[in-house]
């Protein structure tokens, strides 16, 4: 499989004229398995990057950098697509807001929430194709909403509970992070 892998990008740089001329990656993080949280982009590991630095001839540089730099001002543009997928992101919310009652299990609540994204996001005026990620925990699961690999449960929220919602959306392509935190039924 790296044979393939390697084979294939030898003949894409030779291809596009891009041995022994600088590549950049972003290598600020990375996966070494698939992610749990399906929202999270991966970044290539040190296998696939030495496939790379050969298929090059050793032009492979880390840009984290100037990455970094460049995505800190946005464009015109940039800026209207962002406002556009927390648009579609309000959709969840909604929905989250809806949905925190006492009696619903988390999972419930966090299928009503991508629902709202899928179905009132795609083919929207904000989105052709939209989507949402949704990890609800509520309880004394709240407690470990920071952790990664959030899961929602079948667990029952119960009056009083706080209920946390970990959001991620995608509207063609753009990606909104928000996290919103609301009690079932009254504070106690």
């Amino acid at each position: 499989q790296f044979a393939t892998m390697e084979r294939l990008a030898k003949q894409a740089a030779a291809d596009l004229g891009l041995q022994g001329k600088p590549v950049g990656y972003e290598g600020s993080f990375e996966f070494v398995a698939a992610p749990y949280v399906c929202a999270e982009p991966g970044v290539i590991a040190g296998v696939t990057q030495n496939i790379l630095r050969a298929a090059l001839g050793g032009g492979l540089v880390d840009a984290t950098s100037l990455l970094h730099g460049l995505r800190a001002i946005k464009t015109p543009a940039e800026v209207d697509r962002l406002r556009r997928v927390n648009r579609v992101a309000t959709l969840g919310l909604r929905a989250f807001a809806e949905q925190v009652q006492p009696g619903r299990s988390e999972i419930e609540i966090a299928a009503a929430v991508e629902a709202a994204i899928q179905i009132g996001g795609t083919d929207s005026a904000d989105a052709r194709i939209a989507r949402g990620f949704a990890w609800v925990l509520a309880g004394p699961n709240s407690a470990v909403s920071y952790k990664p690999h959030l899961r929602s449960s079948s667990r029952r929220v119960a009056e009083g509970e706080l209920v946390v919602l970990e959001l991620a959306t995608v509207a063609d392509g753009w990606w909104s992070d928000l996290t919103r935190t609301r009690v079932a039924g009254r504070a106690q």
